[in-house]
Parts: structure tokens; C-alpha cells; sequence
């Protein structure tokens, strides 16, 4: 069958879709994910799908590559409709998907990967030989060095996403789904990506990209299809769009993520850092005080997160001190962070902030019903109207608070983590990355959230590896590289050049001694 589908499927000139979305709606229980969408791919196009978190983007991935079956409506792959809810028919018929969180065994090498289930075999054997040069094929055109002995989990994630992309090759995919993959990658990963994608684009395969990077869209894409709430807003090529007619689209009014700063009104110190040593972290002194929002900048590996997670206790300390509101504090766990009022909302919100199986409501109560143990029976009832209170004003969309956090998109993921120590009232909140892979209207109101906590005079230490997002909301930036603070910039001399120079000054042989 996916031999026959293979040689009927069309060439990058024929003008029919290769994939054609008609009338497709979806819905789970008391969400209504996608109504009537309609979605089409061209050979050689890159289409970029665009919508705030929610709009129904990853429901309409997941139908494309047969994972879930749509309640109504077409999929057509060269003409003929989809095996709905058949992943492996999806494969098999030639539709590719490349995941942020890539899709590979880490234990197996890459070649194994590559042929992951249908490997060469001669009398019911494996034609290992024959599998490690069809898969060197394959990694010779997505242009990746790597041996294809190599172990998947010796591999960065960019190296990982080559990968899954030769993957797909070796199944003869005709259409390619990029779903957030540059999240966690430099630009310089990026490019590469970016320079592999053209590629696929001059061979004649059809590519649907999704990013909540807007540059990235108008730097890759040809044609953009904006969804909104589950429902097809609008469809058109890139040129037809600006950055904010195309947010407009997205969210239904005007935001600009840059307006939401208000000065600081700085109160008494939160924090005190001095001399931190912790893993990779050699020497980090800094403060916070209330009424402020403090950035902490650097390169990937500047030891930015190893700092927080040191700070509220999940790591280990080598030396230095950690004073809270004037007074020394030797910090052994999370929990004794948050009674100290401290909170943190980690980079990983999937796997380390969130309960997933569990309600917005649970997991909104966590922090406030572990401070109440040891104090009595903590009052549930009590800690859920509260929660309640504050989830409404935090605008989770589904507004439904038992609904299993897992089901809400990244952003009202997001909120409901900051919603937990709201909840608590955390004196001083630790984000970081406050808003990776949440969309523009859900990373507007994220910064409000954080301005608001700034002038209940709340302290604020913000990790982000976005420059813009550093120097727009923070009053204070600190600088790290090679993990040691390397400069302190107000907001007024704070520039992105400066804070480049700053996160890329090269460690001194003395310090290299040291350490």
C-alpha cells in the first residue's frame, strides 16, 4: 500500500494540494477544539500555522498524523482521504512530523531510529551493513555529520531534530510538520534548521511550520493560515502580512508586549546573594527588592537556571550565602523556599511545575496545601475559593478549573504555575523563561502579571534567554557568563549590544585557575 501511495504522490509542479483539510472539527468534553477548519499544502511551500495557544494548532497536528480522528470533516493526501486515528498509516503514507521534544529512542543509535520498525532484513534478519548505509544516505541529505552508530542521547537537540528528519526522509515523506522546533536552539542552530528546511522545500515537499517566532515566519514562511479559538480566521501568503496585522489576526485586537512596564517602587530587600557557588555556578552575588523586576541574562550554560534552583533549595550549594529579608538562611528544599515566601516558576513547567492528570484547581492549591501542613487540617474549601478567585482573574481559557491541567495550552499552563504561588502569596517569584512557547496575547498578559506583582511591591527575578523580553521588563539587568556575574545594567544603560558583551566576555585565565 505505501508503495503504491509513494509512487502516485505528485511532484513539486503539479498545482493540486498535497494535503487538503475541509470542514475538520473536534471536541473534547466541554471544549470545543476545532470548528469547521480548512487548511491546504502545496508541494515545495512552506505554510506556517499561526494562532495564540488554545486556536487549536497542535488538535489539527495530531489529526494530520493520525493520532486523533477528527468528529467531522476531510483530510486528503494526493487525493485520496487519510486512514483516520492511524498513525502508522499516516507514516507510512508519507506525513513527517518534527517535533520540539524530538520523537527518537535515546538508547538506540541513529541508524536504529532511522529504520525504528522497519529495518533491511534478508531471511527474517536485520541487514545491519545494508542499515547503516541507507541511513548514512539519509543523514548525508539533511546534511548532518554524526556516525550512524552514535547513540541518540549523545546527541544535542538540534543534532536529534536532523535526525528525526532523516527519519522521515527514509519513509519517502511527502509532507513535513515542524511543530515548535527551534524553542530551545540558538540562532546559529537556528540558520541551520532554516538552511535544511529550503532544502526540503527545493525537493518538492510540502512543510507546515509552526512557531510562536515571528521573525521565523516571515524569515521561512511562504503562506499563512491564522487560527483562532479552533476556528479558521484567515489565509494568505507571508507578503500579504505585517508583524502586527498578522498578531492582529491572531488575537483579535492590538498588543504591543512592550508598553505593559511601569517604574519601579523599590521597597525593602528580598534577597541577597553573595559569592554563590553551586554546579556549574562559580561566583554569583546579586539582590532583588520589592517592587522590582530584576532580569538575570546570559548565554545557554551561563549557570542562570543553576542559580534559581540553588536559591529555593533543589540543588546543592559549595558555598557562599542566601539571605531572606536581611537574615542568613541555609535553603535544603522548595518547601522550605516557599516558607520562607519564595516561589519558583521553572523553564519546565511540563515536567517539574505542573501535575498534568490533575485539575487547574489541584494544581493551582499545591503550594498554599503544603504551607498549611503542620498547622492542622488544612481548610480545602477555603484554599479552592481561593484558588478560584485568583484563576479567574488570571483569564485561563477554558475558564472550567477541574479540567486536567494537560488539556490547556502552554500560556494557561503558564498561569495556572504563577496562579499556585499567587495562591501562596510568594513574596518573591523566581520565572524562568516565564513565557517559552506561549503565545503573543498570552505573553502580553504575562508581563502585565509581572508588572502587577512588581507594584504590590512583590520582588521579581526573571531568567530569559529572549534580549527583548530582558530589557523591556526588567528595572535591573545582571549579566552571566561561564557561570559568574559579569555586569549590572539599569534599565537606561541597558542595551542588547551591551548585554551581548557582557554574557559573551571571556572567562580570565586567573578565574580559569580558580575554578
Amino acid at each position: 500500500m505505501a508503495g503504491e501511495d509513494r509512487a502516485a504522490r505528485p511532484t513539486a509542479s503539479t498545482s493540486e494540494p498535497v494535503l487538503q483539510v475541509s470542514h475538520v472539527s473536534k471536541s473534547f468534553p466541554g471544549v470545543a477544539a476545532l470548528t469547521e477548519v480548512a487548511l491546504e499544502m502545496n508541494a515545495g511551500e512552506v505554510h506556517c500555522l499561526m494562532g495564540e495557544n488554545g486556536a487549536g494548532k497542535s488538535t489539527l497536528i495530531k489529526i494530520l498524523t493520525g493520532v486523533y480522528r477528527p468528529d467531522s470533516g476531510t483530510v486528503t493526501l494526493h487525493g485520496k482521504p487519510m486512514r483516520a486515528g492511524d498513525p502508522r498509516w499516516a507514516r507510512e503514507a508519507g506525513v513527517g512530523a518534527i517535533y520540539q521534544e524530538v520523537d527518537l529512542v535515546p538508547e538506540l543509535s541513529v541508524a536504529e531510529n532511522i529504520f525504528l520498525g522497519s529495518p533491511p532484513t534478508r531471511f527474517g534478519f536485520v541487514r545491519r551493513g545494508a542499515m547503516r548505509r541507507e541511513a548514512q544516505r539519509h543523514l548525508d541529505r539533511v546534511g548532518v555529520s554524526v556516525s550512524p552508530d552514535t547513540k541518540v542521547q549523545d546527541l544535542d537537540l538540534a543534532r536529534q531534530q536532523e535526525v528525526a528528519v532523516a527519519k522521515a526522509l527514509a519513509l519517502q515523506a511527502s509532507v513535513m510538520i515542524f511543530d515548535e522546533p527551534t524553542a530551545s536552539f540558538t540562532r546559529g542552530e537556528v540558520e541551520r534548521l532554516f538552511s535544511l528546511i529550503r532544502s526540503l522545500k527545493e525537493d518538492g515537499i510540502a512543510i507546515l511550520y509552526v512557531s510562536h517566532h515571528l521573525d521565523e515566519i516571515f524569515e521561512i514562511g511562504d503562506r499563512i493560515t491564522v487560527l483562532k479559538d479552533g476556528r479558521f480566521q484567515q489565509s494568505a501568503p507571508v507578503s500579504d502580512f505585517t508583524h502586527d496585522s498578522l498578531i492582529q489576526a491572531m488575537v483579535g485586537r492590538d498588543v504591543n508586549l512592550f508598553d505593559t512596564w511601569v517604574p519601579a517602587v523599590e521597597g525593602a530587600e528580598l534577597l541577597r546573594i553573595e559569592h554563590l557557588q553551586a554546579g556549574v555556578v562559580k561566583d554569583v552575588s546579586l539582590t532583588v527588592r520589592r517592587g522590582e523586576i530584576v532580569g538575570l541574562a546570559g548565554l545557554v550554560g551561563a549557570g542562570r537556571s543553576e542559580t534559581a534552583r540553588a536559591v529555593i533549595g533543589a540543588d546543592p550549594i559549595r558555598g557562599g550565602t542566601i539571605s531572606v529579608e536581611g537574615q542568613p538562611h541555609t535553603i535544603s528544599s522548595p518547601a522550605q523556599a516557599a516558607a520562607l515566601g519564595i516561589g519558583m516558576v521553572p523553564e519546565d513547567r511540563k515536567g517539574q511545575g505542573l501535575v498534568l492528570n490533575r485539575s487547574v484547581i489541584e494544581n493551582s492549591g499545591y503550594a498554599l496545601l503544603q504551607l498549611s501542613k503542620g498547622r492542622g487540617l488544612p481548610p480545602m474549601g477555603a484554599i479552592r475559593r481561593k484558588c478560584a478567585d485568583l484563576l479567574k482573574t488570571m483569564a485561563i481559557r477554558p475558564s472550567d478549573p477541574h479540567i486536567p491541567a494537560g488539556q490547556l495550552s502552554g500560556g494557561n499552563q503558564q498561569k495556572i504555575v504563577l496562579t499556585r504561588w499567587l495562591a501562596a502569596e510568594a513574596d518573591l517569584l523566581i520565572l524562568d523563561e516565564p513565557t517559552r512557547g506561549v503565545d503573543v496575547g498570552a505573553k502580553a498578559e504575562i508581563y502585565g502579571i509581572m508588572q502587577r506583582l512588581k507594584s504590590e511591591g512583590k520582588g521579581v527575578l526573571m531568567i530569559s534567554s529572549d534580549l527583548l523580553e530582558i530589557l523591556s521588563q526588567s528595572d535591573r539587568i545582571i549579566v552571566m557568563a561561564a557561570g559568574r556575574v559579569r555586569g549590572e545594567l539599569t534599565r537606561d544603560e541597558a542595551t542588547e549590544e551591551r548585554v551581548l558583551q557582557l554574557a559573551l566576555s571571556a572567562t580570565s585565565r586567573r578565574e580559569e585557575e580558580a575554578a
